[in-house]
Formats: C-alpha cells, structure tokens, sequence
C-alpha cells in the first residue's frame, strides 16, 4: 500500500502532493489533522459499524457463497 498527502480543494476534487499513475479503481483514507480534544475525536461504536455496513469494499459479503449458517458445520482445519 501507498500513502500519499494531498489537500482537499472542495467539489469532490483531492489534489495529490506528487504526480503517480493512479489504477481504475482505488481506496481512499482521509486523516482529519488538527482535533486536539480527544473526546472529539472518537467516533462511536455504532457509526463505525455503519460506516463498515455501507463500505463497498465489503459488498462480496453479500454473495451467496459467503452465507454461512449452523447448519454449515464444518470442522475449522488450519493446513498451516
């Protein structure tokens, strides 16, 4: 993974610090600098659960394959 800095210009516009080739798709962190009050800063457990929910980064979650029940009871075997 590569970290990059940029700065937010406002209308959905982030302007990287140095020129790279950037892929179709990509993932973007964004680090709010400068929230001193620690109290401020802390997000609840409930929005990270909905910010995760609606993440598309998890939507092969929602593939058939990947429901698993009970009734799949299968023994866990580490081949490691």
């Amino acid at each position: 993974m590569k970290t990059l800095s940029a700065t937010y210009k406002g209308e959905r516009v982030v302007e990287l610090f140095e020129e790279i080739d950037l892929p179709k798709d990509i993932v973007v962190l964004v680090v709010i600098p400068g929230q001193e009050d620690e109290e401020e800063a802390d997000i609840d457990e409930m929005e990270w659960l909905r910010a995760a929910a609606a993440n598309p980064a998890f939507d092969f979650l929602k593939e058939p394959e990947e429901d698993i029940s009970l009734a799949d009871e299968r023994p866990f075997c580490d081949q490691g």
